[in-house]
């Protein structure tokens, strides 16, 4: 596949190297693109969980379009797509740790990598590799949904539910981690299309938009 490309001239700054400083960066700079009710309120975590269920369930979709339309084989246009949902699934996790209180770059310990995101299955670069990783992302992102559920019942995030949705936080960044890696990219380059995509919809006003209006 051809190296994804950016108009890195959109960022506000070049994204640090060290991997804590680059993930604290990303949620910084994508709270810039952040247009949603209720930040730092029950309706904020509502939003942004209900957008982590629904970009990972995009992510699928697109994974699955590849066993159907394009014969089990990654072609070009398709992993654009599966690039470009992964990096909206970046962008609800780290709208969720926004939420929370937490840097993303706390997110990334080793502490919180499920089994899934450590023993990939064989054939990576395949696209069973990147349907295992997928449905792994998927399935953690379900296990997020817990907590957030308790605190809606209860009015607000208890200490202990706010602990829970931290880790499962971590387990989320390495599932996606996992599927990036699949796809032979890497996902800070993911999530730098992402942040570049999205600054220029802001910029141009479009950051609502759909279809050909973005």
């Amino acid at each position: 596949m051809e190296p994804l490309t950016h108009d890195i001239a959109l960022l506000p700054a070049p994204p640090p190297t060290d991997p804590v400083e680059f993930w604290n960066y990303y949620r910084e700079t994508a709270e810039k693109t952040a247009v949603y009710p209720g930040f730092a309120s029950m309706t904020g975590l509502t939003y942004v969980s209900l957008g982590l269920h629904g970009e990972s369930g995009e992510l699928c979709d697109q994974v699955k379009k590849v066993i159907r339309d394009d014969r089990n084989t990654f072609v070009p246009e398709r992993h654009a797509k599966l690039c470009a949902e992964l990096g909206d699934v970046l962008w609800y996790w780290a709208s969720a740790a926004r939420e929370l209180g937490v840097e993303c770059g706390a997110l990334i310990n080793l502490d919180y990598a499920p089994r899934e995101a450590i023993q990939l299955p064989p054939g990576m670069g395949t696209p069973s590799a990147t349907s295992f990783a997928a449905l792994a992302l998927v399935k953690h992102v379900a296990k997020f949904t817990d907590p957030v559920l308790d605190a809606l019942g209860d009015g607000q995030a208890r200490p202990q539910d706010r602990e829970a949705l931290i880790r499962r936080l971590g387990a989320i960044y390495h599932c996606a981690r996992s599927v990036a890696l699949t796809l032979d990219v890497d996902i800070r380059d993911i999530a730098i299309g992402n942040l570049c995509k999205l600054l220029s919809r802001r910029d141009r006003g479009t950051i609502h938009g759909s279809g050909d209006n973005r």
